[in-house]
């Protein structure tokens, strides 16, 4: 596996263009071998008016190359001989968020709504490919914003999409932090990319939300939770915690 991410110095159309590229080939004595060269390009701006409300337009464009090897067909299950599969993937969107601040004697708050508008076509190609590296997705607070939820290059997301939620941070003066964040994803078009039991396969997401407390350097609690969309049924929490000493 080889990366190379780069984010040029000087501004695109006033906005900062980054460059990411991947290469990875895996070999066996028995199942799919693959090889990929993934490469995008990706850019975006962000304004700012006088009321503090921030908007950011983005756009990205992605190419990938796969040589596949024995991959099993999607639906006969059989092993596929040797071929070269080519995708593409272009999105744009937005991203609208107000931060309001608060500021004491102790520290400060902020409240954050986020809106984030995501369109692009359909993805391509994902039976004739081997998932080896995006096979761990677990959709919770902290992908929320990601503009592809998938955990690597093996699969990306297609159809358009919103996310929407809010995010509520302290910091005091000590160096203790809090933060809780909700919200909710809505797929708006397209065919959708996720698996049913994945929070994200229908129209309106699972609810997710997280909460992350640091009263010190030396120690921090957090939660996680996604909620049934209508039920509010717990479909998963997680909780965390870390000391250090010295």
């Amino acid at each position: 596996v080889m990366d190379y991410n780069v984010l040029f110095s000087q501004p695109v159309f006033g906005g900062q263009l980054g460059l990411d590229t991947n290469v990875s080939s895996l070999s066996r004595q028995t199942g799919p071998d693959s090889t990929r060269i993934t490469t995008s390009l990706h850019w975006s701006r962000t304004f700012t008016d006088r009321f503090g409300q921030q908007f950011t337009p983005f756009f990205s464009a992605r190419g990938d190359v796969h040589q596949v090897n024995d991959v099993p067909h999607s639906i006969t299950g059989l092993a596929q001989p040797a071929t070269t599969v080519t995708r593409g993937m272009v999105a744009a969107g937005f991203e609208y968020r107000y931060p309001l601040i608060s500021l004491h004697s102790w520290g400060q708050q902020i409240l954050e709504p986020i809106v984030q508008v995501i369109v692009r076509p359909n993805e391509q190609n994902a039976g004739d490919i081997s998932n080896e590296d995006a096979l761990s997705l677990v959709f919770d607070d902290t992908i929320l914003f990601d503009r592809d939820k998938f955990s690597g290059f093996d699969r990306i997301e297609g159809g358009s999409r919103a996310n929407v939620g809010v995010r509520y941070t302290v910091q005091t003066n000590s160096g203790g932090h809090a933060r809780a964040v909700v919200g909710q994803s809505y797929h708006l078009g397209g065919a959708n990319s996720f698996a049913p039991g994945t929070g994200l396969d229908t129209n309106r997401s699972d609810y997710v939300g997280g909460l992350y407390l640091a009263p010190n350097s030396f120690f921090s609690l957090y939660s996680q939770v996604r909620l049934d969309q209508d039920t509010f049924v717990v479909n998963r929490q997680e909780f965390g915690a870390e000391a250090r000493y010295s």
